[in-house]
């Protein structure tokens, strides 16, 4: 949530608050209740920003800056370097890119594969498996990530170098997955 005034837009994004709300059809509803999806309390909004801090803990932001401003601290539903306990079972996480300017290129640390439903506005026809989850600014994912053969400690990595608000390093086809 936040207003797209002229050339303010990124400021307002750096500093303010991020949400969601979540919509469900009658068919998501009808999965969700046959156990096909999980639901609540296994349905996780998670956005995903990167923060820059002064010395006194507030927000550091450049307005000269026109590139992006990236940050050297990784948040997640506004909490640096979170930890979240799961149950062994599948888990839907609806993540939404917040940054100002990082792309994200998720990935699970011991290599499980994340399961795509959709994207943005819509699901998919069909679940897509992948190694990763490549998320543009602003961009939103719908997936399903199961823990039940997980080790006791797995960590949702980001992947992609990112070194200016320009965009990622390389291009998106040399990259490593």
């Amino acid at each position: 949530y936040h207003d797209h005034g002229m050339d303010i837009t990124d400021h307002n994004v750096w500093m303010g608050l991020a949400g969601f709300f979540l919509a469900f059809d009658d068919l998501e509803v009808d999965l969700i209740n046959s156990n096909v999806l999980p639901g609540d309390p296994y349905d996780i909004p998670v956005v995903l920003m990167d923060r820059r801090f002064n010395s006194d803990g507030t927000l550091f932001f450049d307005p000269l800056d026109h590139n992006g401003t990236l940050g050297d601290v990784m948040v997640i539903n506004g909490k640096a370097q979170p930890f979240f306990k799961v149950e062994r079972r599948k888990y839907r996480f609806r993540f939404l890119n917040g940054s100002n300017a990082r792309i994200w290129e998720l990935r699970m640390s011991n290599g499980q594969p994340i399961i795509g439903l959709g994207k943005d506005t819509w699901l998919y026809p069909n679940a897509i498996e992948r190694p990763s989850l490549l998320l543009g600014i602003a961009n939103r994912a719908d997936v399903v990530i199961d823990f039940t053969d997980a080790p006791d400690e797995v960590f949702l990595e980001n992947i992609l170098p990112q070194e200016d608000g320009r965009g990622p390093n390389g291009t998106l086809s040399d990259r490593d997955t």
